[in-house]
């Protein structure tokens, strides 16, 4: 079980939505969260809304209003923030429109290879939104960013906090040999900037049909190189269904693809070394082992 997950049960869910709403009957129904908050469905003045919370800060729930505030569209579909705030004792929390379809970790293969040209269309959409902040890499919730260069982004991205009471499960030789290898590739990596969602395409995005219904969580978004969200969908889904079918769709454009490959690469090995850091820091022995055997495969 991860320790970085927060722990608040459908009571605790009824009785926040009781104070922050003044009404005592909300009946809540658990939701599959991420890796750090805990999320509800219930409904409230006939609308069908969505209570998340968490005891690790506030900032991506602001991202998430930054985002509707500033990118939603009929092409890039984001629920809307209703109210957001941190509680005395720390706890974050966000009210948001529920947001309808599925997840795209739901569907089969063949409905996933059927859906992937929309889920290329909407990151081009995500990719064209114009941009008001400032900066590389994650950005704040005025929409600036902290690096002054993308390189400058990746090389922080090598360097990560130690972990108190390491695992036994942790591998250093092989964060070792991942953190090697992505540096080794950054000098193929563009100066560019645009809108990343940095966690797209399984769990946060929804469909209905063949259409993509809805873009969520943006706690993880950036300002960079576009290919980072085609590396993100590829190396979780451990397949290139996606990098192909973009590909295809952007033969035309030579600047756009230039050292595809390499780019590519380097951000899976990036996201892998991530991964191996935060299974490690959350203790999820499981996780851990599974994206090792995907960063394994990158390095053979």
């Amino acid at each position: 079980m991860s320790t970085y997950k927060t722990v608040f049960d459908e009571e605790g869910a009824s009785k926040l939505l009781a104070e922050l709403l003044n009404e005592s009957d909300i009946k809540t129904k658990r939701l599959k969260g991420g890796e750090g908050s805990c999320a509800f469905s219930f409904a409230f003045d006939n609308q069908k809304l969505v209570l998340r919370v968490n005891s690790n800060g506030v900032e991506g729930y602001e991202k998430d209003k930054f985002a509707y505030d500033n990118f939603s569209s009929s092409h890039l579909p984001i629920p809307k923030v209703i109210k957001i705030g941190v509680k005395e004792d720390g706890l974050a929390y966000v009210i948001t429109e529920e947001a309808s379809g599925i997840t795209l970790d739901k569907l089969s293969k063949d409905e996933y290879i059927e859906l992937a040209p929309k889920l290329v269309a909407v990151l081009d959409a995500i990719n064209g939104v114009r941009l008001a902040g400032s900066g590389y890499g994650s950005w704040d919730k005025n929409g600036n960013a902290g690096y002054s260069t993308w390189q400058g982004y990746l090389k922080a991205c090598i360097t990560q906090e130690p972990i108190v009471d390491t695992p036994k499960f942790y591998n250093q030789g092989l964060h070792d040999l991942t953190a090697q290898k992505a540096s080794s590739l950054f000098k193929y990596c563009p100066e560019e900037r645009v809108l990343v969602h940095g966690d797209f395409g399984l769990d946060n995005t929804l469909c209905e049909g063949v259409n993509i219904s809805s873009v969520i969580d943006w706690e993880g978004s950036l300002y960079g190189d576009r290919l980072r969200d085609i590396a993100w969908i590829d190396f979780w889904r451990n397949d290139d269904t996606v990098s192909k079918i973009y590909l295809k769709e952007h033969e035309n454009d030579k600047d756009l693809l230039l050292n595809f490959k390499e780019r590519l690469e380097c951000y899976k090995l990036l996201i892998g070394l991530s991964a191996l850091w935060f299974f490690a820091f959350s203790n999820q022995e499981k996780s851990y082992a599974y994206a090792q055997e995907l960063i394994e495969k990158l390095l053979n």
